[in-house]
């Protein structure tokens, strides 16, 4: 099978999947105060109360810079550390000494566990910053991934008509 056709099961068992929890969410849900947006006088998070905008807006912008350190972490760093230390096939690593792996590896490692953390502390609150958690890391891993692929090069497109490249059809 082509690459491009487990890509597109997969996102489509994905959409699928994603698709039966939210009705699955809709139809099964109680009130709550998770489901109320912005701040007020429900909202807590990590016992401090967040009743105001400002506190509200100073959350989000924390959740923002969390969620980008984590984009750039998991795209551009991480890989640097799984390539060197995973890949059976390089035996002989000259840019880093064991030691630096070990350490580098071993303390991101902590510190993306404690990230996840207080990313979960933050999006269990309420709805919408959870959804705005998503949102921002999802621009972020667009910018990271963005960066990445400037440094590639592709073959000629494999489509005959270039002008439809980019079209849904074309990309579904």
């Amino acid at each position: 099978m082509k690459k491009i056709f487990k890509l597109k099961y997969c996102l489509f068992g994905n959409i699928f999947i994603l698709f039966l929890i939210m009705l699955s969410v809709y139809f099964y849900k109680e009130t709550s105060s998770y489901w109320t947006f912005g701040p007020n006088n429900n909202l807590e998070v990590m016992y401090i109360k967040i009743d105001n905008i400002f506190k509200y807006i100073s959350l989000l912008f924390l959740i923002t810079i969390i969620n980008i350190g984590k984009a750039y972490n998991d795209e551009i760093v991480m890989p640097i550390i799984y390539f060197n230390i995973y890949n059976p096939d390089k035996r002989i690593i000259n840019e880093f000494t064991k030691f630096q792996l070990q350490f580098y590896s071993n303390s991101l490692y902590i510190i993306n566990n404690i990230r996840k953390i207080f990313i979960i502390m933050f999006i269990i609150s309420q709805f919408d910053i959870a959804l705005f958690s998503v949102l921002i890391s999802a621009l972020a891993q667009i910018y990271t991934k963005n960066l990445l692929l400037e440094e590639k090069r592709f073959s000629e497109p494999l489509l005959n008509d270039t002008d439809n490249l980019y079209s849904p059809i074309n990309l579904l």
